[in-house]
């Protein structure tokens, strides 16, 4: 009888819950290193995104709007 091919093999799902048990304990183990580093990256991460959005954004917009507005009038 065909089980179909979506079917989770059992070793594979062993596996599976074993490499989850391994990544949360390491990630326990070393909590407070990766809260400090997790801590920079989203304050360089805020940074940058706060940059970007005052004055990258604006003027990627505006090139935008000016093609917009270039192929509006060609098409008059």
């Amino acid at each position: 009888m065909d089980k179909g091919c979506c079917v989770i093999n059992k070793r594979i799902m062993i596996s599976m819950v074993i490499t989850f048990v391994l990544v949360v304990l390491v990630i326990a183990q070393y909590r407070i290193f990766i809260g400090v580093y997790l801590g920079i990256f989203i304050g360089v991460f805020i940074g940058v995104l706060e940059w970007v959005t005052k004055y990258i954004l604006p003027w990627l917009f505006l090139y935008w709007f000016v093609r917009a507005v270039k192929g509006w009038e060609r098409k008059r």
